[in-house]
């Protein structure tokens, strides 16, 4: 993070010292407070102990913390009590007029609705245009959001309208969507998402809709577009989930028509996730908002659907019969899969890295793919063994998704791969082995290679630290 800013010091020089002593390290400050801070923040605390030890002049300390922006705070105290408000008067609104629903008119039912719905967003208009406080822009916006949906309700009560399955469900989204791209407020877009997301759970559970819900696809990709717009990661997390709640979905309701298995339709959910985390992550690189977002969601749940797969292979009889019309689509999912993979690893912007990355792939994606064959060509008593090849897999992805969380900045991955190390353990001793003898020998082994494995690696890291401090 030093490199943004190294260009201003007039110091360059001391940089191409060979003494490790007159290279411009973090200052060491007795008593530091652990906890994290903002990167000003601890660019101040690095200076000043730059400038004590002599490697930056005090007069190029003012310009380089110049040169970074300061970072706003999240939300402020204001803007949260203003939101939280506004979520306190709509209710109250709601309840005044369910309390007062049976003694009032018609017309003065629907008059009260639509006069606090352009009161709300009249004031919300107002206060940006007036550059007023943001908490009270997003708390009038978010106001005549949940007003909007009110009238929807209300309106179709009142004239007895009777809504298209969930129709308007999917107006207030794209009417709460609207306020917030014309406002523009994120509280009104999350609230747009999560109505959205409603929206598709509802036509889910509805007996009525069709089977595969396309619908929620193009309302997904626009409220993308504006999430990304309007910068809102929250909303971004909503999308993430909500779009592999609809793709599981989607696959079993599309197994059930064409005849896929279980086994089938789990591996085709890992390939699809595996090949959106490996598109995402790079996006990421490409500074796309929102893609890292979506590539680790589909990277955690894509681990947690290949995680799923040992449970059809339990119940996985004797050469059952695999549906021939599904083979087609597994293999251009695969093919695909591969591509892309071997695509994605060229442009990796470390090339020393692309030949394993685009290795990996190919095998995860190939394995995922032929797993459905191999499980229901196996005997048996070969499909055991095909098990334990499984979960030792799943065990050495866990391990190397730990090892790659160690290096800075991939935390994430090292908590997945802890996470899938427990689950694994957990489905070993709960279902892969008849007795608690079997179980206490295959996790003595485990533990016993992994110290092995330790030591091992702590031993190479002292060599490779060795050898850079004589190199020094």
């Amino acid at each position: 993070m030093a490199a943004s800013f190294l260009a201003h010091l007039p110091v360059l020089s001391c940089m191409n010292a060979k003494g490790p002593a007159n290279r411009i390290r973090p200052a060491r400050v007795p008593g530091r407070d652990r906890s994290p801070m903002s990167y000003r923040k601890r660019l101040e605390r690095d200076l000043d102990g730059w400038i004590e030890r002599g490697l930056v002049p005090q007069q190029s300390r003012e310009p380089i913390l110049s040169s970074v922006p300061e970072r706003r705070a999240p939300w402020s105290v204001s803007g949260a009590a203003a939101l939280l408000g506004a979520i306190l008067v709509s209710l109250a609104v709601l309840s005044f007029v369910a309390a007062n629903w049976a003694g009032m008119e018609r017309a003065t039912r629907f008059g009260i609705i639509l006069f606090a719905l352009w009161v709300s967003f009249g004031t919300a208009a107002f206060a940006s245009w007036r550059g007023k406080s943001a908490g009270v822009v997003h708390a009038a916006a978010l106001i005549g959001a949940v007003l909007f949906g009110a009238a929807i309700m209300l309106t179709a009560q009142t004239f007895n309208i009777s809504a298209f399955r969930n129709t308007g469900l999917l107006i207030w989204a794209v009417g709460a969507l609207a306020t917030a791209l014309v406002i523009p407020s994120r509280p009104a877009l999350i609230l747009a998402t999560l109505i959205g997301a409603g929206w598709l759970g509802a036509e889910l559970a509805n007996a009525l809709a069709p089977d595969l819900v396309w619908g929620y696809l193009p309302l997904w990709l626009v409220m993308a577009g504006c999430a990304s717009a309007l910068r809102s990661r929250i909303a971004a997390h909503i999308l993430s989930l909500s779009l592999f709640v609809w793709l599981a979905f989607m696959l079993e309701r599309t197994g059930n028509v064409t005849g896929l298995t279980q086994i089938q339709s789990v591996s085709l959910f890992v390939l699809i996730a595996a090949l959106i985390a490996v598109t995402g992550l790079f996006a990421r690189e490409r500074n796309r908002f929102g893609a890292g977002i979506l590539g680790l969601w589909a990277l955690a749940l894509g681990l947690a659907g290949g995680w799923a797969l040992q449970f059809p292979l339990e119940s996985l009889g004797a050469r059952d019969a695999m549906p021939t019309a599904s083979l087609p689509g597994l293999a251009a999912a695969g093919i695909v899969t591969l591509a892309v993979f071997a695509v994605l690893a060229l442009r990796v912007r470390t090339r020393a890295m692309a030949l394993p990355v685009a290795l990996l792939g190919a095998l995860a994606a190939g394995l995922v793919l032929a797993l459905p064959a191999l499980a229901h060509a196996l005997d048996p008593s070969a499909v055991f063994v095909l098990r334990l090849v499984v979960g030792a897999l799943i065990f050495a992805l866990a391990a190397a998704l730990i090892a790659s969380g160690a290096r800075e900045g991939r935390r994430v991955a090292g908590t997945l791969g802890i996470l899938l190390f427990i689950a694994q353990c957990l489905y070993v001793y709960a279902t892969l082995f008849g007795s608690l003898l079997s179980t206490a020998v295959f996790f003595l082994a485990g533990g016993v290679l992994l110290f092995a494995v330790s030591l091992v690696a702590a031993r190479v890291q002292l060599r490779l630290n060795r050898t850079k401090g004589e190199s020094r």
